[in-house]
């Protein structure tokens, strides 16, 4: 090769952006470039005469063995390999070796060709990283959770039997609630830490959602697994968390699951495992809960899940019917002619209309009251816009603490009072003593807005508290429907007839109209004639109806006037 293709070659290897290096048979350095150079650490005056494996230092990142060795061990192409370098950088690398032959096809020695990846390599790592972690705890995240089930799930012999623990905090969203959610990202944070400390190297603690995290336990029988649990809770119980001048007290429920040979799909454990730790939050929380397939607080979950689906799917659909009961005067001087209490059914095509009691609390529990008391808001407007005679009659709509809780709900009612049309006089509220206790202040602000607009208030099921009469001092109302416990066994039951008579002296002193539930029989509304309740109402008077567009209020005043007791 002359002279001035040999400089020519030499400029155009000082210009290629990837490290060349080039040996003579024996591995031994003849030539670096200057990114061979920066990648090495060494320059090419030193790396010239040493052996090429003596130079780059290459360990593969899938084992961690050393690429070349001067044994004879061959360097494999196309490779990713970590390359350590003389001046202690590490670098992410792909690499060749080629032969080199002169022109008659004799071997010359080799050339290596490192190709420098990383920015690549530490961007695709970060990545991967990301798709299995938790940014917030640095935990593992659901991905990865599921991953792990999935694959002891795949694996599982007849004598493996893994376990999986699901937890949820009990008071993360008092903390969220009171300080923010900067503390809340701290506190779970801590939580993460302090369960991290207490497991095995082999156990995975995964962060699957907002507060709830999952631990699964590889070759950990049950029995074993709620002695961890219980070592997790009383670690947790002893832990406090601190944020500015408050501190909290943290509890947690766990649900354990065994994954043995039983044949489940991971979302039959993820299943398992929601259900088993919402059966020990029901338990009152901070507590732990085993799953077993015939288990009560299970069925009740399941049960709980069905219709929390079928609740859904109704709010959608709006597959929803108002009810209708009446509720009459005892005496010909009362206020209102005529009383009506709006009652919400489900109706589904396999039990046509379904009673309140089978969905309202699962509605309830699940935070779907305040979609469902609008609904019902808003049909019952329609109705009483619709009723010719509603400026004598009142008709009443219950309303959950939800609802009352929430701030916009105020604002909601006000519009859809001037919408329909409604006169604000022919409609009371319902509430009651458990939705007060909830949400005080905003209850409070809600019936004061309102009554001050003409809306009448009643306060249900009254005397099942022991605060009941404390109620009266705070709340303006109108009406106190007196609890049908009372009014159930009232003619055999001296006690109910007392707490009857008292109530009803105490509201006839506050100038409140009293209305007994749960009126079954003639001998039950002679007694509270006989007391002074205003109103009534059970099945003794009517039964709940299907509302259709109007009502028939001229047959109401008809069986009225034909009735000895309510005249």
């Amino acid at each position: 090769m002359s002279v001035d293709h040999q400089r020519h070659s030499d400029k155009i290897l000082r210009c290629i952006a990837d490290g060349v290096i080039t040996t003579d048979m024996q591995g031994v350095v003849s030539y670096m470039n200057p990114v061979a150079e920066r990648l090495t650490g060494i320059a090419t005056e030193e790396a010239c005469g040493q052996h090429f494996t003596s130079i780059v230092r290459l360990k593969r990142d899938d084992d961690g063995h050393t690429v070349m060795r001067e044994d004879g061990n061959k360097l494999t192409s196309n490779h990713v390999a970590s390359l350590f370098a003389h001046n202690d950088k590490q670098y992410s690398v792909s690499y060749s070796m080629t032969a080199l032959q002169d022109e008659k096809g004799g071997s010359l020695g080799f050339v290596i060709v490192l190709h420098d990846i990383t920015r690549e390599y530490d961007l695709t790592k970060k990545l991967e990283w990301q798709s299995l972690h938790d940014a917030l705890t640095s935990l593992k995240n659901r991905r990865a959770f599921e991953l792990r089930v999935q694959s002891l799930l795949n694996d599982a012999g007849d004598d493996d039997v893994h376990s999986l623990l699901f937890l949820a905090l009990d008071r993360f969203k008092v903390v969220n609630d009171t300080c923010g959610h900067q503390a809340g990202d701290r506190f779970l944070k801590q939580i993460g830490g302090l369960l991290n400390k207490q497991l095995r190297s082999a156990d995975m603690l995964a962060r699957i959602g907002g507060d709830e995290f999952a631990i699964v336990l590889a070759d950990c029988p049950v029995r074993r697994a709620t002695e961890i649990a219980t070592r997790l809770l009383d670690v947790v119980n002893q832990t406090s968390f601190s944020w500015d001048d408050k501190t909290f007290d943290i509890g947690i429920s766990i649900g354990v699951v065994p994954v043995d040979q039983t044949p489940m799909s991971f979302s039959d454990v993820l299943k398992a495992a929601d259900m088993s730790c919402h059966a020990a939050k029901g338990k009152g929380g901070n507590c732990i809960h085993v799953y077993s397939s015939e288990d009560s607080d299970i069925t009740k979950r399941n049960n709980e899940m069905r219709w929390l689906q079928k609740l859904h799917s109704a709010l959608e659909s709006e597959s929803f019917v108002l009810f209708r009961q009446v509720i009459k005067p005892t005496r010909k001087d009362a206020i209102y002619e005529c009383l009506y209490e709006f009652l919400v059914r489900l109706w589904l095509p396999e039990q046509s209309t379904v009673a309140p009691n089978d969905f309202i609390p699962v509605a309830e529990r699940y935070g779907l009251m305040l979609k469902l008391d609008r609904w019902v808001v808003r049909q019952a407007f329609s109705v009483i816009s619709a009723d010719a005679s509603s400026q004598k009659t009142l008709f009443n709509i219950n309303l959950s603490g939800q609802s009352l809780a929430d701030e916009t709900f105020l604002g909601f009612v006000v519009n859809e009072i001037k919408a329909s049309g409604v006169t604000p006089e022919s409609v009371c509220f319902e509430i009651t003593e458990t939705a007060l206790i909830n949400c005080f202040n905003t209850a409070k602000h809600f019936i004061e807005e309102l009554r001050r607009i003409g809306c009448k208030f009643a306060l249900d099921d009254f005397g099942t508290g022991l605060s009941s009469f404390a109620y009266l001092k705070h709340f303006k109302v109108d009406f106190i429907k007196v609890d049908g416990e009372f009014i159930t066994h009232l003619k055999d039951d001296l006690v109910d007839q007392t707490m009857v008579k008292i109530i009803q002296i105490a509201a006839s002193d506050l100038g409140i109209s009293t209305v007994a539930e749960w009126v079954e029989d003639d001998a039950t509304l002679e007694i509270l004639n006989a007391v002074g309740v205003d109103y009534v109402q059970g099945y003794g008077i009517g039964r709940p109806e299907e509302v259709g567009t109007q009502f028939l209020n001229q047959a109401f005043l008809q069986s009225a006037s034909a009735d000895p007791h309510l005249v």
